[in-house]
């Protein structure tokens, strides 16, 4: 087992409708025993604590960010430890702790569903170099302001899911809960007309109901919007969600997760290193399940920017 010299570990206690506090004794215990009381810990509170304790932690010389919680919370960290499009410290790494109600990154990352387990690889495995999404936007106020994401960022039905879901405070768990809400959603939401431009090519104006970008292949409690992206390949995957009828909406949903949505002539996907999107009106934006604010925004990816600790080559059994 390899050492890791004292890491910052970072619990969300809300994660997973209250699942992270729930093994918090049990995986304390198990922290313990494995660095030997050698690490920080972080309770969150509220909204925002991740990135300024992830930051203090940097800061602080840490080696490693153990963050208990979810894709949120992991959001929080990494916008915590980046500036100006680097890592604020070279010669670290973060390991997850999976606990959180969509799952995106531990699932890309085929990581176990035990937490025990996924601590083991934490300890184990030697870390490797992810791609991290960037983009800049118009918060609700109107203010101009950049965001960092690990698994996806979506535009359209996406921002409107997750406002959704807030709402219901996943109160049935992610798949049904981000199922429920997208289906719902899906089924009445009207396409704007949005214009996208993806590197140097010319922008196309088209009625899209949402637009995917995705690091990573999973989101929202087990949806694989962009089957075949990468986190360590320099792109970034782009999904375009057309304009299509009622039933043709209902009918290709189940789709999304399987990836087979991909065979249908009403999504186009593509790839770039960067992306600008507008649109005729007000679009919400989420990044990794965090609501954001609306278009126009400019997304691009910045390679091999965090290091991760996991065995990419392993078997998923996180569902």
């Amino acid at each position: 087992m390899g050492y890791i010299e004292n890491p910052c570990i970072i619990i969300n206690p809300t994660a997973g409708r209250g699942y992270a506090a729930r093994i918090r004794h049990r995986l304390l215990s198990a922290i313990n025993e494995k660095f030997r009381g050698d690490y920080s810990l972080s309770i969150t509170s509220k909204h925002g604590d991740a990135v300024i304790a992830a930051r203090d932690a940097v800061e602080s010389g840490t080696s490693c960010i153990i963050i208990v919680g979810g894709d949120g919370t992991v959001n929080e960290v990494i916008n915590g430890i980046m500036e100006s499009g680097r890592p604020l410290k070279h010669d670290f790494a973060l390991g997850l702790v999976n606990c959180g109600t969509g799952g995106g990154l531990a699932q890309t990352l085929r990581l176990p569903a035990s937490p025990e387990k996924q601590l083991d690889i934490i300890c184990r495995q030697s870390s490797i170099a992810i791609d991290l999404g960037q983009i800049q936007f118009h918060d609700s106020k109107g203010t101009e302001n950049n965001r960092y994401f690990v698994s996806e960022c979506q535009i359209g039905i996406g921002g409107v899911v997750v406002a959704g879901v807030k709402s219901i405070h996943k109160y049935f768990g992610g798949t049904l809960a981000f199922g429920s809400v997208a289906l719902m959603t899906a089924l009445s939401l009207k396409a704007p007309e949005i214009t996208m431009q993806i590197d140097s090519n010319t922008g196309v104006t088209d009625k899209l109901i949402g637009v995917v970008i995705g690091n990573g292949v999973y989101c929202g409690g087990g949806m694989k919007l962009t089957p075949f992206a990468e986190p360590n390949d320099g792109k970034l995957d782009v999904l375009r969600i057309h304009d299509m009828p009622i039933l043709t909406r209902v009918w290709n949903f189940p789709k999304i997760y399987t990836g087979k949505h991909i065979n249908s002539s009403h999504f186009s996907t593509s790839q770039g290193e960067k992306i600008i999107v507008d649109a005729n009106e007000a679009v919400l934006i989420e990044a990794d399940g965090e609501l954001l604010g609306s278009v126009p925004c400019e997304i691009e990816v910045i390679p091999s920017a965090l290091h991760i600790k996991c065995d990419i080559q392993g078997e998923a059994d996180a569902g």
